[in-house]
């Protein structure tokens, strides 16, 4: 089990693996590198602070928790200190499948890393009255800056790296500075001035002049002022058409007057049909969003010979799918699918900690090298599922390459990953219209 960091106000036991402190000051001076961190029902600090200050450390992607509940959007929830200390665990071995350097993250990969070890992590977004678009995104700021958060994230939006969810908000901002303070104002459509006044107007059955309602009034009576017709009952001497735009700049009468927005901003005035519309969404990471954040920074030119005949998720799709085509038409490349699957990494993560259990999974797939050919491909597409495909093989000699290999690998002493072995074969287990998705759908629910 690895330790995390407890904020608490009380003296925590001996016997515990955990480190407590009374505040980040005392942590920092302490020099820890924690799993996490967890936030007791007894610490009178500031919690808003004190998230700030985890997101702007060195230790920004580690999860925290909180006894109590707890509002901000920068910590991970409410938890216990066991389901704080396994969660913490889970997201040390998923950051550790990356390989990832955390020095050197630009905003974007940062955010990317941050929602993925959390797994189905939400983006949400803030409403704040104060802010130039009307709406923030808590963490989007903390990774990267009041200042340089809105054009980072715009561009990952636009980048499809992820998955919009739900719709917050649709709102009108500027397009010259982006600001959603705007004021809607009615203005003479002849001369622009804001000075106008809304004023009834009338309609003489008469004659058929019709203007504004003063022009008429005459020592308290109605008047018509082209054929004087006293008008005494409307709808039958007179009736109400629309009302008139009286403009106290140009005295220009109109029937509509011209609706302009105004930045309280940058002062730029525009036409509403004009205006950017931003629609506010929270957001999911996609399978994009990864493949992006591995090929930023897992296989760069410094670890290919780690990763030798190991290839991206989306990359392992492609070549199933062309594995499965090929054999499809032509009937002659035999290959097989095989799933490794780690069914006790939660079990060892509580026993262990993060550290000792990716060591083991590193150890394990570092083994496996001895048995994959030159021409077997593997990809990791979670922290505990390996896929392999074996082009040319006959499931009997993978399996058994396998099942051999994986029993040497457990150790003398203490407990070892427990291991799934499923195997797809072509032809043995191909049926008509087999593509790479049937076929690791089917190995990952059998």
């Amino acid at each position: 089990m690895s330790a995390l960091v407890i904020f608490s106000n009380v003296s925590s036991s001996d016997n515990s693996p955990h480190i407590s402190v009374v505040s980040w000051h005392d942590f920092l001076a302490a020099a820890h590198d924690p799993s996490g961190f967890w936030i007791d029902a007894s610490w009178d600090g500031d919690l808003d602070q004190l998230a700030l200050d985890i997101r702007h450390s060195q230790w920004w992607e580690r999860l925290a928790f909180t006894e109590a509940p707890c509002a901000n959007s920068l910590l991970d929830g409410q938890l216990t200190l066991a389901e704080a200390s396994l969660r913490c665990d889970r997201a040390q071995l998923a950051r550790a499948s990356l390989k990832v350097e955390l020095v050197g993250l630009v905003p974007a990969e940062r955010l990317l890393l941050y929602m993925y070890i959390r797994g189905k992590y939400l983006l949400t977004p803030r409403y704040e009255q104060n802010s130039k678009g009307l709406y923030v995104y808590p963490l989007v700021e903390a990774l990267g800056g009041k200042d340089e958060d809105a054009a980072w994230f715009a561009r990952l939006t636009r980048s499809q790296l992820l998955n919009p969810e739900q719709l917050y908000d649709r709102i009108r901002v500027c397009r010259e500075c982006g600001s959603g303070h705007l004021s809607y104002i009615d203005i003479c459509p002849a001369c622009s001035s804001i000075h106008i006044k809304h004023t009834p107007s009338l309609h003489c059955f008469t004659c058929g002049h019709a203007s504004r309602k003063s022009d008429f009034e005459v020592e308290g009576a109605l008047i018509c002022p082209k054929c004087e017709m006293r008008l005494r009952h409307i709808g039958v001497d007179y009736d109400l058409p629309m009302a008139q735009y009286l403009c106290r700049t140009c005295h220009n009468s109109s029937m509509e007057a011209r609706i302009v927005a105004s930045c309280f901003d940058c002062k730029h005035i525009d036409d509403p049909e004009k205006l950017d519309v931003n629609e506010i969404f929270s957001y999911s990471l996609n399978s994009r969003g990864l493949e992006a954040l591995r090929q930023g920074h897992f296989y760069g030119p410094e670890n290919r010979g780690e990763a030798i005949n190991h290839v991206l998720p989306a990359y392992f799709k492609q070549l199933l799918l062309w594995a499965a085509t090929t054999y499809e038409r032509y009937k002659t490349l035999a290959f097989s699918v095989l799933l490794i699957e780690f069914t006790n990494t939660d079990e060892l993560l509580s026993r262990l900690g993060a550290n000792k259990v990716y060591k083991l999974i590193d150890e394990f797939t570092l083994r496996l090298r001895e048995v994959v050919r030159a021409s077997d491909v593997t990809s990791f597409d979670t922290a505990d599922r390996l896929w392999l495909l074996l082009p040319f093989n006959t499931p009997d000699d993978a399996e058994a390459r396998l099942r051999a290999k994986t029993s040497e690998m457990q150790p003398e002493n203490g407990p070892g990953l427990t291991i799934r072995l499923k195997v797809f074969h072509a032809p043995r287990d191909m049926t008509r219209g087999d593509d790479s998705d049937a076929i690791m759908t089917r190995l990952i629910e059998n």
